[in-house]
């Protein structure tokens, strides 16, 4: 795989490409005669200039593709999947206010949920009751930058009292007319740290996070500490399961759960979005940067199920963090000067003991990827090789997505092949 690059010498990995001296070694940087390059995708442009090669006998294999940054946005996967039935209603204001407004004019009582642009993690969401005065006054604000108003399920499933959702992982090996994509079967369950419930004065201005938002970057915080490590009904210490022990609360908790079903929806919703995902305009401008070398990317899908059993898309993520997690919870006395609100691992805070399984998760996804991207295979084997912990999941699109989709217009293909993308362009 190579040697791990300096994280604090962002320009390495273009003397590398180039093989020029680093101004701030002094050396030549010598290219790895063969190199598995794990980076994300503004790390994936400082590599275009690595030498040419032939797909087949490619020496160089690169862990993300150019452009699919701009596809995981907020407003691009609303853009992409606003009209399947398993992604809740969203606007993209303020060009859809209107829209919005039409739909708050019924006489059902509705909850949303504002999502900023492009931001993660949860930063910046609040959920509302549609007849709130501050709701209004945000969707009517002139001084409103774009961001996504979505359709806030209000009945969804709860293991304990706790609310939840899943992140699984996918990865995708192909894109535009080469898609290929898998899905982990492995995956965990991220929770709330407060009992769920939806009353007004957990919304709105009143706005509880701990409540409504199941992000680990929210929950898994030093400031969340009391909440994080309350011993809480079957979750216990933390706010992170695997996927394996959720889905056996669940069927103990809801006995008329059908686990076969909720394998079928969540390959179907991972299918169609990765495959949109794959072929968003930004991943066509690179098309040629795409196409020359072995390349794979992982996702981070999010999903919840609500009450009666239907999963509905939340989000994807590119920048997944399949890094290990720490022993310890975030500890307030920590000195070290690398840790940060999430801990670290010099922290003595009390012992996390579902550390170790969550990131056998990690590791599960990490394996089965190297594994199916094994450079001395050629690409004609690879069926051969698949890792019996991923599914395919190309081989569930159909034409009529690929025809609404996947063609690119002459026009298209032109402006693509026109389109020289900047080191910084998104």
């Amino acid at each position: 795989m190579g040697d791990l690059c300096d994280p604090e010498d962002v320009d390495q990995l273009v003397y590398l490409a180039k093989q020029n001296v680093n101004p701030e070694t002094k050396k030549v940087e010598k290219l790895p005669r063969r190199c598995l390059w794990w980076v994300h995708e503004e790390d994936g442009r400082r590599l275009r200039n690595l030498p040419k090669e032939q797909m087949a006998t490619s020496r160089h294999c690169i862990g993300t593709f150019l452009g699919t940054d701009a596809a995981v946005t907020k407003v691009a996967i609303t853009e992409c999947n606003n009209d399947e039935p398993w992604y809740p209603t969203a606007y993209i204001l303020p060009k859809e206010l209107p829209l919005l407004k039409k739909k708050m004019a019924g006489r059902k009582p509705t909850w949303w949920i504002a999502k900023p642009r492009d931001d993660y993690g949860g930063s910046g969401m609040k959920a509302y009751n549609g007849k709130m005065k501050e709701f209004k006054e945000l969707i009517n604000s002139k001084k409103a930058k774009t961001c996504v108003v979505q359709s806030y399920i209000p009945n969804p499933l709860l293991i304990s009292g706790y609310k939840f959702h899943f992140r699984m992982y996918t990865i995708l090996s192909g894109v535009l007319d080469k898609f290929e994509c898998y899905l982990v079967k492995h995956g965990t369950a991220l929770y709330s740290t407060e009992a769920f419930r939806n009353d007004d004065d957990t919304l709105g201005d009143n706005f509880d996070p701990y409540i409504h938002l199941t992000n680990w970057s929210i929950n898994f915080t030093k400031k969340n500490l009391e909440r994080l490590v309350k011993k809480k009904p079957f979750i216990g210490r933390g706010c992170e399961t695997t996927l394996a022990e959720a889905l056996r609360a669940i069927k103990r908790e809801n006995p008329t759960f059908d686990v076969k079903d909720f394998w079928r929806q969540m390959e179907v919703i991972c299918a169609r979005s990765m495959y949109k995902i794959s072929q968003w305009k930004r991943v066509k401008s690179f098309r040629r940067e795409n196409f020359e070398r072995p390349r794979f990317e992982n996702f981070g899908i999010d999903l919840m199920m609500d009450t009666d059993f239907k999963v509905w898309l939340l989000e994807a993520n590119t920048q997944v963090g399949l890094n290990p997690g720490f022993e310890p919870f975030p500890d307030l006395n920590c000195k070290h000067p690398l840790c940060i609100e999430n801990g670290c691992m010099e922290c003595n805070g009390i012992k996390n003991v579902r550390y170790q399984k969550n990131n056998d998760v990690m590791r599960t996804t990490i394996g089965a990827t190297i594994d199916l991207m094994q450079l001395d295979v050629p690409a004609s084997r690879r069926d051969e090789i698949i890792p019996k912990t991923i599914v395919p999941l190309h081989p569930l699109i159909d034409d009529e997505l690929k025809a609404k989709f996947g063609a690119m217009s002459t026009r298209t293909e032109k402006k693509a092949q026109k389109v020289v993308p900047t080191e910084t362009s998104g």
